[in-house]
Formats: C-alpha cells, structure tokens, sequence
C-alpha cells in the first residue's frame, strides 16, 4: 500500500513538473512572439544624408528638365548607366548618356558648394567647404576628388568600348563628355571653369537647351546622309539605342525612413527574381503594434508580404504584379552596396522596395 502510494505521487509530480515545463515554455515562446511583433511594428528609421540626398536630386531634376525642356524620352536619355571597365572586371557609373544626331554626350552632374580648385599636377579637384557650428564658429573640410574631366573622359572611352563589343563602331569624335555644375554657390578656379568640357552654374539652362530639335532641324538630320552632315545615322542611332537600353543601371533598395543604397540585389529566400520579367520587388508591412500583439497571442509570428511588380506593368489606377509571397519579418536581404567589397545583409522588415536593374 505504501508503495503505491509513493508510485502514485510520484506520478503527480513527474506530471506536475512536465506540466510546469509545458507552461514555461509557452510563456517564453509567447513573449518571444509579442517581442517579435514588438520590432516589426517598429523599424528602424534609415534617414538619408543631406549631401546624397541632394546629389541625387540634382541628377534627377537634370533628367526632368531635359525631358520637359527637350523632349527627351527614354529612347534619347540614359540614366546611371554601368559600362563595364576595359578588362570587364567592374563597371563605372556615367550620371546620363544623351543620344542624338550630334553624337553621343557622356554627363556628370555635380551639386558641390564651396570652392573647387585643380590640384597642380591637375589629376585632383579639391572642394573646401566652411559649416557653422556654432556662434561665431566654423569649421572648414578639404576634400580630393578625382579631376572629374578626365574620369568622363575614360568613362566615355569605356562606353565606346563597351558599343564595340557589341559590333557598333562609333567614331571617337562622336563621343562627348560633360561635367555640370548645378549649384549656384559654388566657385570653381580658372583652370576648372575655363575647361570647355565644364558647364558652369550660369550655363546651366543653355546647356539643356541645346538639346532641343526643332521640327526642320529633325527633318534636316533625316534626310541628309551621315557621311554628308558629319553626324549619326539613322542606324547607328537605333542600334545604340537599342544597346544603350539593355545596358545595367543600380539595383536600388528604398528604406523605412527615405535612405536609398545603391547597388546589386544578390537574393533573399522566398523570393524567386527573373530580372527581364521583374521591374521591382515591393514590401508591404503590418506596422500596427495592436494587431501584431493580438496575432502573437494566437500563436502568429509576423511577416512580410512581398509582391514582384512586373516590368511595364505600373498603372495609372493599379499596378500588374506576377507572383507574391510572404517572408519572416527577420528574413535577411542580401545586397552588395555599391563601392563595397562584401555583401550586407538588410532585414525585410527595414525595407519598403528595391527597385530591379536589367
């Protein structure tokens, strides 16, 4: 009788105990689900530097007025481009590529303040910049950059090249390349501002003008044989339009709190990408901390739901997408960072959209 006795709280015990276990680890794996929800409805804010931010809208106030100004369209006007280097190992970023009969127009757009100078074996330009930082307190940066002259120069070569692999033979003066200053508030030496490859601040809007055809101009370029104007054909314009246009840009992923990282989309699990077939990848979030905790209680860990916009498919009143998908929240993003030599890891939760290069 006692034996039994002591069998049968012995029994009550091991019970009690699996029962305890059982009971903790749902505590724990609830208050894991409620912490999860917790960092999903609360991202971090990526916010983007003043002086990229700035860098970037030059670059695309420049693409807009050449599109309202000029009539450019994307068959005339290349944005960011990535031309391979002579041995193909890395590829150089040209800011716009304009095409028309006059050649081929290599741009770099430049949104610097301060002063610019040439270094004096002329390989460097060096901007010096002056910041309050407090009443009656300044500081004064000096930074080197490469003469941008000469890196349009190689830039513009690379491109040639890059259109001879390809079977289409341009002539080198066919070929020109441009630096634009787009600020005001910058002063530029001598040596810079009187290089007839630089466009001035005050040159700003001629410059964009002389991209406008009129109507006898266009007929004229039609009509008038390339060996008699000295300009582009007909054919070599469409076949470097038509290579121009399969040629890479930058992957770009937009982050919560408007950063931007330019560079190659390397792949995340779940998501299965065809770039001809893929214009964008767009992530939608549920940020409301309420419903997240609420579908933590019900045994819910949160997501994301992806959606893979299709190429040419945006709308005026709704968008084509071809597949969706959901992902962990903590699913992580493997992207490589323009300039970087490894790839980063972004989590899904911190990302809003990446847009999809050819």
């Amino acid at each position: 009788m006692k034996n039994t006795a002591n069998s049968f709280l012995s029994q009550r015990k091991d019970t009690l105990s699996l029962a305890v276990r059982f009971f903790n680890g749902g505590m724990f794996e609830i208050g894991k689900r409620l912490e999860q929800a917790s960092q999903a409805a609360n991202p971090q804010e990526h916010l983007e530097e003043e002086h990229v931010k700035a860098g970037r809208n030059a670059e695309t106030s420049f693409a807009a007025s050449l599109r309202l100004k000029c009539g450019l369209d994307n068959s005339s006007l290349f944005c960011c481009l990535r031309i391979p280097d002579r041995y193909q190992s890395r590829k150089r970023e040209i800011d716009a590529v304009v095409v028309n009969a006059d050649g081929i127009f290599c741009i770099e757009i430049k949104c610097w303040s301060g002063s610019v100078k040439c270094s004096e074996d002329k390989s460097k330009w060096i901007q010096t910049t002056t910041r309050k930082v407090a009443t009656n307190s300044f500081t004064t940066n000096h930074i080197e950059h490469e003469n941008s002259v000469k890196e349009t120069q190689t830039k513009a070569r690379l491109l040639r090249d890059h259109l001879s692999r390809q079977d289409i033979y341009v002539t080198e003066k066919m070929f020109h390349n441009r630096v634009v200053f787009t600020n005001a508030n910058v002063e530029l030496d001598d040596t810079i501002s009187n290089d007839p490859a630089v466009v001035k601040p005050s040159e700003h809007d001629k410059f964009i003008q002389s991209f406008s055809r009129g109507y006898l101009e266009s007929l004229q370029d039609a009509i008038v044989p390339s060996w008699i104007s000295g300009k582009l054909s007909y054919s070599q314009l469409t076949q470097i339009k038509t290579a121009l246009s399969s040629t890479g840009t930058w992957d770009v992923i937009r982050l919560n709190g408007g950063r931007q990282l330019y560079g190659d989309f390397k792949g995340c699990p779940g998501i299965s990408l065809d770039r001809q077939k893929c214009e964008a990848i767009v992530f939608s979030h549920q940020r409301s901390r309420t419903v997240g905790m609420t579908w933590a209680l019900f045994g819910y860990s949160p997501q994301v739901s992806v959606s893979l916009l299709e190429r040419g498919g945006k709308g005026w009143l709704w968008d084509a997408y071809y597949a969706s998908s959901k992902i962990p929240y903590n699913t992580d993003v493997v992207f490589r960072i323009c300039g970087e030599e490894v790839d980063s890891k972004i989590p899904a939760n911190d990302i809003e959209r990446i847009s999809i290069s050819i």
